[in-house]
């Protein structure tokens, strides 16, 4: 038989177990067979449980085997890799590498050109082509360097693997070459060793597909999505090695301009090496040069970190700079308006600042750091900080904007204690502010007083923007809209706040922005434009209650000012030849078609990557495996100029089956999300909607095909593990992405939440993402919590429960967290000795639950096992999530969260409200 029946309770027994070693995976429907609720596309309560039904006998996807489900979801799946049996590839063989010096004459040795750099580029997502600036900085070397360079740029990576730094980490399995290698001189033996550990780490570099296709037929078979997601300063357990040479210039390819990595090939007795991307031949420089063993490998291989390692930073030496490195710089932008001072959030900066400052934490320390304060309302105020007091100058005329202090910056070690004096009188100066604010003005009066030396400014803002410049007007409300209008309503109202960004960008200043909602609109879609083109981060808390956000806020503060950042960065992303990246994701200013700028980049920013074949390079790369190389130029808060290169092997495949076998899932969909952001920016939110649903039908088609021809030939495995895991998981995906509150069409999701959110979403990496749109729920019945282990996380001891309206019993109390925000759903009906155990002894009953920011600190034993769980939750996101208390009735976004249950569809949104079972049925019917 071709076909046999799909059992939707087997697959969530794959989605089941879970060590969250990663992320929380999809758990069983315990005792439950699956099958579609009756009317559940139709317009229902807000919340719809799926209804359990036996399965009707009808034929789903072939080639499913029981008997390999139930793998930890949390760890990817290692499969025999079907490169070791594939037929040589038709490619023709390269020819051994020449003997002697490169036939073009020596490499480039020496400083750059010192000309302007050329101006071009293409819009694309995220960014924008732009002229240079007028006055160059210390990244314009690489802007020069890199714009004439012969090689697209892509990034790729290997699958499963293990995390770490450097040559630490990636698992690959071992290849049998069956086709031409570029290493012709190599042992091949040490070869695989050498792709086996000199991998960047997956914290850096994480593939789509641990597999490239050889040909773009191969690509177009599959419907897989090809690029990665990039995050260049995440944070690593392991020291990254730090290579300098000196005064002599860094070993770079003549053609290409690729760095030295360990995938290159030496010969001629260690005079030349090829480029691993372009393949070209380079002469060594006459102190780098060493014998070769009888392996062909270098002798000294490993006293440089830079041929052992993939990850590593090399020193920039005096050519990569026309001035100084820059000092941290940190331009502060305060809301002092009525609403801003009746929120509290005034408070709450000061307090944090004053913290952060007076115990040192600032990444540049207090001797380094350069601070200026801009505060506004309807008017402008400037703080000179350069003498024993802060004094106060405002500017009311707006219109004829100009700064009242030669110099508003000052360092830290000599005006700390000023700055610690202002911090503490700020909240009680603005008592009787007026209503309005005047930030575009504020942003202008910012701009100029950093433009001279850049840095990054945090915009501190709550109040509507009514005065001064580029005042912004309320949206209509969108409980009636169609998709169309609702797309409208997410573009910038205003182009001033994009170019102001711009020119920020251009002045090395990146703008991060925390708004702080209320009752009024605040107009998130056209300020966000401020952070989207700057490599700035946007935070929003809607209707900001003190008692509840406070602590969330703090949190997001220290952290942004404490994290690894790195300023006046520019990032370039190059890959083998026959590949080309398509499209970049996330924050940032789009200078030439391959070059990013980034005014500050931080250990949290991530960027997705688009790629696939050159237009003019059908075949695909040269060789049996490809590469990539991403090169990160960045000031450090030592300010100290330093190249933090990644690189990255990939094997070349040519069957579809070695593609699918390969796909890391968490990945594919953390970039399918933000493409599908991009679009329905650009579109509307229903041709999003159809681009993910069906990616989805393409692929779950193919895996279906591609089992039925398994079953025909008995000699091959109908299913692998890998399969089965992608198998269950896409739709299970596709559906929670559908359900986020960028793509749901409900009435209720204001257009700053929906902005915000799409803001959001473009910025996560793949752990942040998973968990914000499939949140993990955890019970909090005593009888759930273990024991608190001496050593590891706590939080991987607990079970993960079903995200339906089911689980939640009123004698429970259970908690639910997307990464972002923690809730902690409380029955009617909960014990008073658990309310107690928890609260306090002054909460005894349901009704004298209040909401708070953060658990008090009982010695009970739940109050310690749920205060550790919640401490693993924040230490595992690396945010200080706000505890939102939802007590069982009320009308809170936990329930949208819920996301294997139906929810209110509407005439556009036939699909997208269905529950899990629904939906995976839906999908099974388009694939036959």
């Amino acid at each position: 038989s071709t076909q046999s029946t799909w059992d939707l309770a087997k697959i969530c027994e794959v989605l089941k177990s879970d060590n969250m070693a990663a992320r929380r995976a999809y758990p069983l429907f315990e005792g439950q067979q699956i099958a579609p609720t009756p009317g559940a596309a139709r317009a229902g309560p807000e919340l719809i449980p799926a209804t359990p039904q036996a399965p009707p006998p009808t034929p789903g996807f072939v080639g499913f085997n029981p008997q390999e489900l139930g793998r930890p979801i949390g760890t990817p799946p290692t499969p025999t890799p079907a490169w070791q049996s594939q037929p040589p590839p038709t490619r023709p063989a390269v020819g051994p590498p020449p003997v002697g010096p490169p036939p073009i004459g020596p490499p480039p040795i020496g400083p750059p050109p010192v000309g302007p750099p050329p101006v071009g580029g293409s819009a694309a997502t995220g960014g924008e082509a732009a002229p240079a600036p007028a006055v160059r900085g210390p990244h314009d070397h690489l802007y020069d360097d890199f714009a004439g360079s012969a090689a697209p740029p892509g990034p790729f990576q290997p699958g499963p693997a293990t995390s770490g730094a450097g040559g630490v980490g990636r698992a690959i399995p071992p290849v049998t070459f069956t086709g031409p290698s570029l290493h012709t001189g190599v042992d091949r033996a040490w070869l695989v060793e050498c792709h086996k550990n000199s991998q960047s780490s997956k914290d850096f570099i994480r593939m789509t597909v641990g597999t490239f296709p050889e040909n773009q037929e191969v690509r177009k078979q599959s419907n897989l999505l090809y690029g990665a997601m990039l995050q260049p300063l995440a944070d690593s357990a392991t020291p990254i090695p730090t290579v300098d040479f000196g005064q002599t210039p860094i070993i770079r390819c003549r053609k290409c301009r690729t760095y030295i990595n360990p995938f290159v090939e030496f010969s001629d007795a260690g005079r030349t090496w090829k480029c691993n991307l372009c393949l070209d031949y380079n002469q060594c420089p006459d102190e780098y040069v060493c014998s070769l063993d009888s392996r062909g490998v270098r002798r000294d291989l490993d006293s440089h970190p830079e041929l052992c390692h993939g990850t590593v930073e090399f020193a920039a030496p005096q050519e990569y700079m026309v001035r100084q490195p820059q000092p941290p710089v940190y331009i502060f932008v305060i809301d002092v308006s009525a609403a801003s001072v009746d929120t509290g959030a005034l408070a709450i900066f000061c307090q944090t600042l004053h913290n952060a400052i007076s115990n040192n934490l600032l990444p540049g320390g207090v001797d380094r750091s350069q601070v200026c304060f801009i505060t506004y309302d309807t008017t402008i105020h400037f703080y000179n900080l350069s003498g024993a007091q802060p004094q106060m100058l405002v500017v009311p005329e707006l219109a004829d904007l100009y700064q009242p202090i030669p110099e508003p910056l000052v360092t830290l070690g000599d005006a700390k204690n000023t700055v610690l004096t202002l911090l503490e009188r700020l909240p009680n100066m603005f008592r009787n502010a007026p209503a309005g604010a005047a930030l575009g003005s504020a942003l202008q009066a910012a701009f100029n007083a950093a433009k001279h030396i850049g840095g990054k400014m945090l915009v501190f803002h709550a109040g509507v923007v009514s005065a001064g410049t580029a005042p912004l007007t309320r949206r209509p409300p969108t409980q009636k809209m169609n998709d169309t209008e609702l797309a409208m309503l997410l573009q910038p109202q205003l182009e001033f706040y994009k170019e102001i960004a711009v020119e920020a960008t251009r002045a090395y200043i990146s703008i991060d922005m925390f708004i702080f909602g209320g009752s009024a609109h605040q107009e998130v879609a056209t300020l966000s434009s401020l952070c989207k083109h700057s490599s700035g981060q946007l935070y929003y808390y809607p209707h900001f209650l003190l008692a509840r956000d406070s602590e969330r806020f703090k949190g997001d503060l220290q952290r942004n000012l404490t994290r690894n950042t790195g300023f006046e960065a520019v990032l370039r992303v190059r890959c083998s030849v026959g590949l080309q990246i398509i499209n970049y994701y996330g924050n940032y200013y789009r200078r030439l078609q391959d070059l990013l700028a980034l005014p500050t980049v931080d250990a949290d920013k991530s960027f997705g990557i688009h790629m696939c074949h050159s237009p003019d390079n059908a075949t695909g790369p040269v060789g049996t495996w490809a590469y990539v190389q991403c090169a990160l130029l960045y000031t450090t808060a030592s300010e100290e100029r330093r190249i933090r290169v990644h690189n990255a092997a990939i094997p070349i495949v040519s069957t579809v089956e070695s593609l699918h076998n390969s796909v890391d899932m968490d990945c594919m969909m953390t970039l399918l999300a933000k493409r599908a952001v991009a679009t329905g920016l650009k579109t509307k939110l229903v041709d999003a909607r159809k681009a993910l649903e069906d990616l989805c039908v393409c692929v779950m088609r193919m895996r279906s095909q591609m089992n039925t021809q398994s079953l025909r030939q008995p000699q091959q495995p109908a299913n692998s593990e890998s399969g089965l895991y992608l198998f269950g998981l896409m739709p299970a995906y596709t559906n929670a992405v559908l359900k986020t509150p960028v793509f749901r069409p409900d009435g209720d999701i204001s257009i700053d939440e929906r902005a915000y959110n799409a803001m959001l979403l473009d910025l996560l990496g793949v752990t942040d993402a998973i968990a914000y749109f499939y949140p993990r729920l955890y019970s909090l019945n005593p009888a759930a919590l273990p024991e608190i282990p001496p050593a590891g996380r706590y939080v991987e001891l607990l079970k993960t429960l079903n995200l339906t309206h089911n689980t939640l019993v009123p004698e429970d109390a259970f908690l639910l967290q997307n990464g972002q925000t923690i809730y902690i759903w409380i029955g009617k009906n909960v014990a008073p000795t658990w309310l107690r155990d928890l609260f306090g002894p002054s909460v005894d009953s349901f009704d004298a639950v209040v909401p708070v920011s953060q658990l008090p600190v009982l010695e009970t034993d739940l109050s310690r096992k749920v205060r550790t769980l919640i401490s693993d939750i924040r230490s595992e996101f690396k945010s200080s999530h706000d505890v939102n208390i939802c007590k069982q009735g009320s009308n809170s976004r936990f329930y949208l969260s819920l996301i294997d249950d139906a929810t209110r569809n509407g005439l556009e949104w036939p699909n997208g409200g269905l529950s899990f079972a629904d939906f995976f049925h839906y999908i099974q019917n388009l694939c036959r």
